[in-house]
This record gives structure tokens, C-alpha cells and sequence, in this order.
């Protein structure tokens, strides 16, 4: 039903202060009702019942009661078609001017400052100097017209001169806008000589997007934020330039601009390797108990690069002696691999120890890696090594210390691997694992591992326990396993604990046959229940490695910067230069489609929905001949 409100806005309400009626018009004059608004509110009320009505046309019209033969004409605030889809809610001022409530009733009471709102003043007028040259010139004219939403193109363009014209002006000469700068020596500032500001061509020119923000314009612009968020990806680039500085970009302008602002924050891949050199030498120059090993082919193209650490080593002499190592690919224009061993600290994190880059995960390489290890570790240590089933890395192990024992995890280390820089959250991680620039890689890693070592260091200052807060909280826990356990003794030091099944328990020889208390070090939940049982200190049966002592020591050493403010600024442009590796080639044959699981583990079967067999494939991977 189409009707008409008559509706009475008593003075001074706050909305108008001379607006005291306001008639409503829908549709065809059908019905006439007519309502006294004592507040705001009433107003609000009235606009969201308008709305709820999908009202395709209002009509607004204010009277002044003090003189009630004057009544100001009906304003159509939609189109005389009455198209779908008016949602102003329009007023008439004391002069007659509509004012447009629609921002009263949205609850977008303040627009939000974009980070580009500087940029309205980017061109300013003749005269206007750019210390940067051409460049300089170029930016600030994509900042304005982003800003202004314009389009423009370049009528000459070159290193001297940049003349820009208005988009609708270079098409259909119908807009006056234009800038022309120049070059001036010798200062070799780039100087507006004209400048017409106002464009003639209305809205025409009005866009969201604009060609003139490149991806070299978006890298400058994200570089700062690249510095400290090295994971950001294409996808986030394009919505922070949508949210902060209202401009629209591609996806494949947005990912140029990812690579461009790493290249200049943590420089271009190919030009690091020329630098790889003299980080080798200062980084022994700084570290002198370090290890670092650059090996190089024939040709002068990087082969493969080992990198230990001097005070991880000291560190890891407080850590339980078993060894984790393995590898992983790297996402890099050379491909490559990264193979790395590590330990666990007594709070169960994991424990960089050193890392190598080379060109694939095969026989010869972790040979290589092996002898440069055993190299770096001198001390003789009795070791346990845990690995993946990796072939090269089995031979290599074997050969190169072949009186330690050998282990596989359950699960492949690829895991563990990425929880190496433990503390690190998931984005860095992943930036880790995807090779960017070589010379920056090691650094990077380096730093990560500086940070981390000085974090746990405060971090254990703070502990007032014997033993490490995971290893306490583990006691809370077995204790919460075994209440319901019975408990025999059969002598001083041996107990049998009846639970299902039962086990016997050794305190003496701090073993338990289920087996954990040996191999951890810490006992289990038996032995838990024996220690109590005997009235024993739980932190005298704990290997010391779980010890907040040994901890503390684990992280007393540092890592050394490595300062590049006395680099030679002529690094890399000698002739004994070290030059990108060889591009690898893909390995012989058809790729692996199915990964070769660990010792121990389940591969979960598959039961096809197409021929209903239980495999690895699935409906959509079927090509089992069906019986008809």
C-alpha cells in the first residue's frame, strides 16, 4: 500500500533548527498520515521504516510552522523514472539548500584518514622543485592523481622534460588539466614550469584504479613494511593498498611489487652472490670460533656453503646428545636445498646448530655436510643421530661416523625442520623456508637465531624452579595419569605398579619396563608413581639436561654481529667474483607423487568411491577399468 507521511518536527529538534515539518511522499497519494516527531530518534525510526519499505522515490519537503501558508516545494530526491535503489533521505534548509542526512543514519560518523591523504598536495604549483630528479617528479605525479582519482598520460617524456596531460584530454581534447616540469642544472632538480590544475572534463576521468601506479611505485611504498614483515604477501599488498590508500591493484602488479621491495630491502638475488664472499670473510672476522665453509665451482659459480656457529656448539654441550638432521627444498631462481642438524634444549625447544645450502639433497652433498659437522663438533662427543630414510643421508652417516647410532623419527623431520627457529611465528617460518636471496639468507637466519638466543636467555633469568617450566608442568600431568594406579613394593629400590598393563619399576637404575624413563631421561608416568610412593625428590631422578642450569648455560653464549658500516663499497665488482649456481636440472624420470613414509608409520588407505577399492587414489583419480 502506497501512502504519504505528514510529519510534525517540533523547533529546535537539533536536526533543523527551522524545519518543523516534514512530508514524506511513496508512490501515488493513497493515504495520509500524519505524525508529531518529538526527537532524533523519531527521524531515525522514520528513515529505517523507508527504507525496510524498499521505497524507490521519496520526496521531502519542509514547513515552518510559525508561518503555516509557507510550505517549501516537494524536492524529488530520486530521478523522475524513480529508479530502484535511492537511498537519500534528503531535507530542505532554512534557504532552501538540501542537506543530505543519509551520513547521520549510516554510523559512518567520520570518514577514516587514509595514509594517502598527503598526496592531495604531491603537485602544488610552478615552481615546485624534486630533489629526485625525473623520478622524484614521476612519483609525486601518481601520488596526486590516485589521490584525485584521475587518469593521465605522458605527452613527452624523458630525462630532461615529462609533460602530462589529462586522460580525456589526450582522447577527446574536452580537459585543460596539464604539467609540464624540466630539468635544471647543474643542481639536476626536476622543476614545474606549468601547471593547469582544474580539470574541465567532470567526472569522466573519475577511477578507482589508475596504469600509473606500477609496481615499482607499490615497492617504494611497502619496502618500510617489508623490512619487518618479510612474509607479506601479494594478496595482503593489494588489500593495504585498497584500505590505506584507496587504490585498486592487480594481483600480478601487486606481486612484482613483493619482489622488488624485497630485492631493495634485503637486495636482488643475483647481485648476492657477489657479495657472498666478503660475508664469508667478515663473519669469520667477527666469529673467529665459528665455522664457515664456501665452496665454489671451476667456472666461479657457487657450489654449496656450510655455516656453524661457535656458540651454539658451546650450547648444544647442555643439550640432551642426540643430533636431528635433515633437509628441504628451497624456493629460489637456482631451486637448491637446506640441509641443517639441531638439538633440543631442556625446555623441549628445538636448537639450531648449524646449516648448509647446496644444490640438491643427494649422496654427495650430505657426505659433505657430514665432514664439515664432524669438523665443527671436535669434541668427540658420543652423539645419536635422528633422521628421515633419506639414502645419501643413511651412506653418509654411516660412513662418516660409523660408531654412532642411527634412528629414525616416527614422522619425517620436515616438521621438525620448520619448527627449528622455535619462538618464531608461523609467517616467519615460512619466509625462512623460501629462499629469497642468498646473501641475505644466511644473515637472516643468523639474526633469527641472535634473537632467539637472547630471548631465551631474559626469559630464563625469570625461572625460580629446579627443572624447566615444560618439564614441571609434564610432572603436573603424570601425576593427574597415575591417581587411579595401584603400587607393590618388593624392595627398597623395586616396585610393581598395577595398572594396565602393570609394569616394574627400578629406582635405583632409574629404568621402567615400559622403556620411556631410559630412553628420555625423565621419568614416566610409572615411575612417577614409584618415586612418590618411596617418599623420593622427583628433581634428583631428572637428567640434568632438563635442569634450568643447564639451560641457562645452553643460551650463555652470543652470537657476534657482523656490522657491514666498513664494507668496500667496491665488493663485487672484482674478477674473482663469485657468480650465481648453475641452473639445476630437473632429476631423470617421472616426479614422486607419493611420499615414503617414516618407520612406524600408518599410511592411511583410501576406498575409491568409483571401483570401491582401498588405495591411494580417489574418484577423481580412478582409472580402474569398470565391469559392466
Amino acid at each position: 500500500m502506497t501512502f504519504v507521511w505528514t510529519i510534525t518536527i517540533p523547533r529546535c529538534t537539533g536536526i533543523m533548527e527551522n524545519a518543523v515539518v516534514l512530508l514524506c511522499k511513496r508512490g501515488d497519494l493513497l493515504a495520509i498520515r500524519s505524525v508529531c516527531l518529538e526527537s532524533d530518534e523519531d527521524l531515525c525510526v522514520l528513515y529505517a521504516l523507508t527504507m525496510s519499505s524498499r521505497t524507490e522515490c521519496v520526496d521531502v519537503a519542509v514547513k515552518d510552522l510559525v508561518d503555516t501558508s509557507m510550505v517549501s516545494t516537494v524536492v524529488d530526491v530520486c530521478s523522475s523514472s524513480g529508479d530502484v535503489g535511492c537511498d537519500q533521505l534528503v531535507l530542505l534548509d532554512c534557504v532552501g539548500a538540501q542537506v543530505d542526512l543519509l551520513p547521520s543514519f549510516s554510523g559512518n560518523k567520520k570518514s577514516k584518514v587514509l595514509k594517502s591523504v598527503g598526496w592531495s598536495t604531491a603537485i602544488v604549483g610552478v615552481g615546485q622543485v624534486f630533489v629526485d630528479g625525473a623520478v622524484g617528479f614521476r612519483d609525486a605525479l601518481s601520488m596526486y592523481s590516485l589521490f584525485h582519482g584521475f587518469k593521465y598520460v605522458y605527452a613527452k617524456n624523458d630525462a630532461q622534460t615529462v609533460k602530462v596531460v589529462c586522460l580525456e584530454r589526450h582522447t577527446s581534447k574536452e580537459c585543460n588539466w596539464i604539467v609540464k616540469a624540466k630539468l635544471e642544472m647543474p643542481s639536476g632538480y626536476f622543476i614545474i614550469k606549468q601547471f593547469v590544475g582544474e580539470h574541465t572534463c567532470g567526472d569522466a576521468s573519475l577511477s578507482y584504479s589508475s596504469s600509473r601506479s606500477t609496481s615499482s611505485f607499490v615497492s617504494r611504498l611497502v619496502s618500510e613494511d617489508m623490512r619487518f614483515d618479510e612474509s607479506k604477501r601479494p594478496v595482503e599488498v593489494m588489500k593495504d593498498m585498497k584500505k590505506d590508500y584507496g587504490v585498486e591493484i592487480t594481483y600480478r602488479r601487486a606481486w612484482m611489487a613483493v619482489k622488488k621491495a624485497k630485492a631493495h630491502v634485503y637486495g636482488d638475488y643475483m647481485e648476492s652472490f657477489k657479495e657472498l664472499s666478503w660475508f664469508v670473510g667478515a663473519f669469520r672476522t667477527s666469529n673467529p670460533d665459528s665455522m664457515c665453509v664456501l665452496e665454489r665451482h671451476d667456472s666461479d659459480h657457487f657450489k654449496r656453503m656450510f655455516l656453524g656457529f661457535a656458540a651454539c656448539k658451546n650450547g648444544s654441550t647442555f643439550c640432551r646428545p642426540i643430533m636431528f638432521v635433515d633437509g628441504t627444498f628451497l624456493k629460489s631462481t637456482h631451486n637448491g636445498c637446506l640441509l641443517s642438524a639441531c638439538a633440543k634444549d631442556g625446555n623441549q625447544g628445538l636448537y639450531p646448530l648449524c646449516l648448509a645450502v647446496v644444490d640438491s639433497e643427494n649422496y654427495e652433498n650430505w657426505y659433505w655436510f657430514m665432514e664439515q659437522l664432524k669438523d665443527f663438533l671436535e669434541d668427540g662427543r658420543v652423539l645419536v643421530f635422528v633422521s628421515d630414510r633419506h639414502d645419501g643421508l643413511l651412506q653418509a652417516v654411516k660412513q662418516i661416523f660409523p660408531s654412532l647410532p642411527h634412528s629414525h623419527c616416527l614422522v619425517h623431520l620436515k616438521e621438525n625442520l620448520k619448527k627449528r627457529f622455535g619462538g618464531l611465528d608461523n609467517s616467519k617460518k615460512k619466509y625462512l623456508l623460501n629462499l629469497f636471496s642468498l646473501c641475505a639468507y644466511a644473515p637472516t637466519i643468523r639474526l633469527k637465531i641472535i634473537e632467539q638466543m637472547s630471548a631465551r636467555r631474559s626469559t630464563s633469568m625469570k625461572w625460580k624452579g629446579v627443572i624447566c617450566p615444560i618439564m614441571e608442568k609434564k610432572f603436573k600431568g603424570l601425576f593427574n595419569v597415575s591417581k587411579t594406579w595401584a603400587i607393590s613394593r618388593s624392595s627398597d629400590d623395586l616396585y610393581e605398579v598395577r595398572c594396565d598393563p602393570s609394569v616394574s619399576v627400578n629406582i635405583a637404575s632409574r629404568s621402567c619396563s615400559c622403556g620411556e624413563w631410559q630412553i628420555n631421561s625423565f621419568p614416566c608416568a610409572h615411575a612417577f608413581c614409584a618415586l612418590k610412593r618411596a617418599g623420593k625428590i622427583l628433581n634428583d631422578y631428572v637428567d640434568h639436561y632438563y635442569s634450568v642450569d643447564a639451560f641457562q648455560n645452553t643460551y650463555s653464549k652470543s652470537i657476534n654481529p657482523v656490522p657491514t658500516i666498513w664494507k668496500d663499497v667496491t665488493v663485487g665488482s672484482d674478477d674473482n667474483v663469485l657468480l650465481p649456481p648453475l641452473c639445476n636440472k630437473r632429476p631423470p624420470g617421472r616426479p614422486r607423487t607419493e611420499r615414503i613414509p617414516s618407520t612406524g608409520v600408518k599410511s592411511r588407505k583410501i576406498t575409491c568411491g568409483r571401483c570401491g577399492q582401498v588405495g591411494r587414489h580417489n574418484r577423481a583419480r580412478c582409472k580402474e577399468p569398470l565391469q559392466h
